[in-house]
């Protein structure tokens, strides 16, 4: 699923796609990483399937605890970044309209 993401305190959201997520943290990709052991604020659309409310919006706080390199390949021309965050908090928030 589509996750937004961006350092705390920063104007601009960046996109990436979630690979997995827990209660207590979430692996998704992007096009650019940020720098490990920065705080990072996320939104995501949970959905109905976990949360059982059509798509829930989860706004998260964690802290970047792994970054990894995916290389380019012939599907994906660009190489990408699988970033493993902490969750220290979230809150449910109205769904966007």
């Amino acid at each position: 699923m589509p996750v937004q993401f961006r350092l705390p305190g920063s104007e601009s959201w960046s996109e990436g796609v979630t690979a997995n997520i827990s209660r207590s943290g979430l692996l998704f990709r992007a096009a650019s990483p940020l720098e490990l052991g920065s705080g990072v604020e996320l939104i995501l659309e949970m959905p109905r399937e976990l949360t059982g409310d059509e798509n829930a919006r989860v706004v998260c706080e964690g802290a970047l605890v792994r970054i990894e390199t995916v290389p380019a390949t012939r599907t994906n021309k660009q190489a990408s970044f699988l970033m493993a965050c902490s969750i220290q908090q979230y809150r449910f928030a109205p769904s966007a309209e």
